[in-house]
């Protein structure tokens, strides 16, 4: 087959990984962390959004909102059994960022190239 066939085919599979959702309002003094939710495509089981708001709030970073994300800036193979580009993503204030990376969730910025915003808002899936 070929190189067209594929890349169409990846194309329409990637296409289908998430929705898009509308964009949260972020308030003034707080800024956008996230974590990696560890799903497996074809597989059940994610780190949800609650589970990763209460990394945080057990170490005292109040959290004003949560949302599903995915990361726009890197690609994975479309395969059962892979990782995936998942994101949960976190609004907290400013002032806690740097706590927050302490345990191990970074600042969206970082996930931003020169091509724009490296991460996107995704429907979150139904917790299982």
């Amino acid at each position: 087959m070929n190189n067209r066939f594929w890349m169409v085919m990846i194309t329409m599979a990637l296409a289908g990984c998430g929705s898009e959702a509308s964009e949260p309002v972020i308030l003034d003094g707080n800024e956008l962390v996230y974590k990696g939710n560890v799903a497996i495509q074809c597989q059940e089981g994610r780190i949800s959004t609650e589970q990763t708001a209460k990394v945080l709030i057990d170490k005292g970073i109040d959290v004003v909102s949560s949302h599903c994300g995915q990361n726009t800036g890197g690609a994975v193979l479309a395969v059962c059994g892979a990782g995936n580009l998942e994101i949960n993503l976190h609004q907290i204030a400013s002032s806690s960022v740097a706590d927050a990376v302490e345990l191990g969730f970074g600042p969206v910025t970082e996930l931003n190239s020169e091509e724009g915003r490296g991460y996107k808002f995704v429907e979150c899936p139904d917790a299982k």
